[in-house]
């Protein structure tokens, strides 16, 4: 019996390497990342990558699950049944959050506000989104 497409042949990779590149690919096409993630939908870390001086804490994890949950009752009061990308700017930083099928993929961005300002936003959410479904394929047998 032939192995070489199977996942212990090394040919095939993993879900845990599968994730480090689409990860590699957002900070890739949004500037500036600092810190990128896909969470499961209970807010568990699924994978990540970080600037080497940062180390995120399990708090900043529950707070971005947290989140998503408010602004999806926020966008419910707006009578709008989704809300699948979430940009905050704040003085140095932009946090961005987008829906990966039940998965999230949450990312920092150190850019100021005006230089945010200047960013076609529109762009880079296409090509992130580009990169989302490639993602919600390998996601979506994955329980959240």
């Amino acid at each position: 019996m032939a192995t070489c497409c199977s996942r212990s042949s090394g040919m095939v990779p993993d879900l845990a390497t599968q994730l480090r590149e689409g990860l590699s690919r957002v900070r890739n096409v949004f500037p500036y990342t600092r810190y990128v993630c896909v969470l499961s939908g209970q807010g568990e870390l699924m994978s990540s990558q970080l600037a080497p001086e940062e180390m995120p804490g399990m708090d900043l994890l529950a707070a971005i699950a947290s989140l998503k949950r408010a602004a999806l009752a926020f966008s419910s009061t707006l009578n709008q049944s989704e809300c699948s990308v979430i940009h905050l700017a704040g003085d140095a930083h932009v946090f961005s959050c987008y829906e990966v099928g039940d998965h999230l993929l949450a990312f920092f961005s150190e850019v100021d506000m005006h230089t945010f300002n200047t960013l076609d936003v529109d762009m880079y959410d296409q090509q992130v989104l580009e990169i989302i479904a490639d993602m919600r394929l390998l996601l979506q047998n994955v329980a959240a």
